[in-house]
C-alpha cells in the first residue's frame, strides 16, 4: 500500500472513525455526568446526539487530517508489505493505531472530550469553531503514540 492509497484509506474511512472518537467522548462524559449525580435531562443535546439524532461531524475534519498526515509523515512504514505478512498491512496497522492506541490517549485528556463535544454541538460552548481549531493545534503537538515524542534524541545515550 502506497502514501497515497493509505491516503484514500483514511479519507474513505473518516466518517465512521470520527463517529468511534465522537461516541468514546460522549461515553465518558455521561459517565462522569452519572458519577456526579447530574441527570440526563440537564446534559443538553449530547444526551441524544449520536443515538436518536445524527452527529454533524464535519468540524472534526479539519483535526483528522492533521492527524491523519502526521501519521504518513512519521509512523508510516512504505516497505511493510515486503517483508512482514498480511496481518500488519497498513490499514491494518492504522485501525489498530487509531482504536487501540490514539483513541484511549485522547480519551484521557479531558480538554479534548470536552473540544470534541463542543466542537460538534454536543455540549454548549461559546464557539464550536474555536473548539475545532484546539483540536488542530492539539493534533499538529500531539506526540503520537508508540513514537518518540518530538524533543527526544533520536538515539539513546547510555
Amino acid at each position: 500500500m502506497t502514501r497515497e492509497e493509505l491516503a484514500v484509506h483514511q479519507e474513505h474511512r473518516a466518517k465512521a472513525e470520527l463517529f468511534a472518537l465522537y461516541s468514546v467522548c460522549r461515553r465518558r462524559f455521561l459517565r462522569a455526568a452519572d458519577l456526579l449525580g447530574v441527570t440526563r435531562d440537564r446534559l443538553g443535546p449530547i444526551t441524544t446526539m449520536g443515538s436518536s439524532d445524527p452527529v454533524d461531524l464535519a468540524p472534526l475534519l479539519a483535526p483528522w487530517t492533521i492527524l491523519c498526515r502526521r501519521y504518513r509523515d512519521e509512523a508510516y512504514e512504505p516497505q511493510i508489505d515486503l517483508f512482514v505478512q498480511s496481518a500488519t498491512h497498513p490499514a491494518e496497522l492504522w485501525g489498530r493505531f487509531i482504536h487501540h492506541h490514539l483513541f484511549p490517549a485522547l480519551v484521557r485528556d479531558d480538554e479534548v472530550v470536552r473540544n470534541v463535544l463542543r466542537a460538534v454541538g454536543a455540549v454548549s460552548c461559546r464557539s464550536p469553531s474555536e473548539a475545532s481549531h484546539a483540536l488542530c493545534l492539539y493534533m499538529i503537538e500531539l506526540a503520537l503514540p508508540g513514537a518518540p515524542p518530538l524533543w527526544a534524541p533520536e538515539e539513546e545515550v547510555e
